[in-house]
């Protein structure tokens, strides 16, 4: 008879010799081996953890960050086998937290950008009361766009990573556009036009970009006396607004703003004109070329259907009536 005796040999580790935790996250690893162990330990653990010496099971709460290396056991009546983990435990993430600055302006009718920066890798951004004009970018967290009105705005701006969202509070000033006009209040070569009959006088003109017509200025000529109304016109004679100068002067430019300024948008073309008692100034064969100052345009008469328009009558007409291409020094405040 043969005898046969099998020594059983000692455990290998089989898991991974991986792993990660999260300071103040359970944290649970389970030690396997083969050769059926009896027993396991380890050493070199990290803080707030520890084993099942019967199961294998390393568990507990992680309260420091770092890199481990455990030793690993696992023993039988074999022997023991052994193998080193490398455990790196990590602070959990926080919310972001915005870093760019809490104060930032522009400027009505001019392109603005501004950028949110947060800490702990923002995966969205937003921003939430922004001025008419400007959108936000989720992805980037851009802001851009065009603002349209003048104005303070307390805009939140967020970040937010999966640990959470982090919100500030930035401060948003939007500053009105300088005023540009047609003419920036100077006149050339005018005459009186001894005319003693109420008539409606006005220009023909179109901006470069989108804005706001804030009001309407004319030069005065001293023989013209009376109430002085202006009125802002579409092309096709639509009239957009009006008003009542006040407070004028003798002579020169008279200038008054609309209760509500009137939006415009680019190479469109608009009439502004004023109401005269008769014995206005003029400038004859201004527009037999166009004139532009700045982002403001008054066509040549003759590419215009006629510039330099009246209309006579002691009402609001709108003028559509032209004569050797005169100025009749309408201006208008552009922003």
């Amino acid at each position: 008879m043969t005898l046969t005796i099998n020594v059983l040999a000692a455990p290998a580790i089989t898991r991974a010799w991986k792993a990660r935790g999260t300071v103040g996250t359970p944290f649970s690893y389970t030690i396997t081996a083969n050769n059926y162990p009896a027993t396991f330990n380890v050493s070199g653990l990290p803080a707030g953890l520890s084993v099942n010496t019967a199961t294998g099971v390393i568990s507990g709460t992680p309260t420091a960050e770092g890199t481990s290396s455990v030793s690993l056991h696992a023993t039988n009546a074999g022997g023991t086998g052994s193998a080193t983990l490398i455990l790196k435990v990590k602070i959990a993430a926080s919310p972001p937290a915005i870093t760019s600055a809490l104060t930032a302006s522009g400027t009505v009718g001019t392109p603005f950008s501004y950028a949110i920066t947060a800490t702990d890798n923002p995966t969205s951004f937003n921003a939430s009361g922004l001025p008419a004009g400007l959108s936000v970018n989720t992805a980037t967290g851009v802001i851009t766009g065009t603002p349209t009105a003048a104005g303070t705005s307390s805009t939140t701006l967020s970040a937010t990573n999966a640990a959470g969202t982090g919100s500030a509070t930035l401060a948003l000033t939007i500053n009105a556009a300088g005023i540009s006009t047609l003419f920036s209040g100077t006149v050339s070569s005018i005459v009186v036009k001894n005319d003693p009959n109420p008539v409606e006088l006005g220009v023909k003109f179109y901006p470069s970009r989108n804005g706001q017509i804030a009001g309407i200025m004319f030069y005065k000529n001293p023989q013209d006396t009376g109430t002085h109304t202006p009125h802002m016109w579409s092309s096709s004679g639509t009239l957009l607004a009006s008003a009542t100068f006040t407070g004028e002067t003798a002579s020169r430019w008279q200038a008054v703003n609309f209760a509500n300024p009137v939006a415009i948008t680019a190479n469109t073309t608009y009439i502004a004109s004023y109401h005269s008692n008769g014995d206005y100034t003029e400038t004859d064969n201004y527009f037999a070329t166009a004139h532009t100052d700045g982002p403001l345009t008054a066509p040549a008469s003759a590419s215009s259907g006629g510039n330099g328009v009246y209309i006579y009558g002691s009402g609001v007409s709108f003028p559509s009536n032209t004569w050797v291409t005169a100025n009749y020094w309408v201006d208008v405040m552009f922003q």
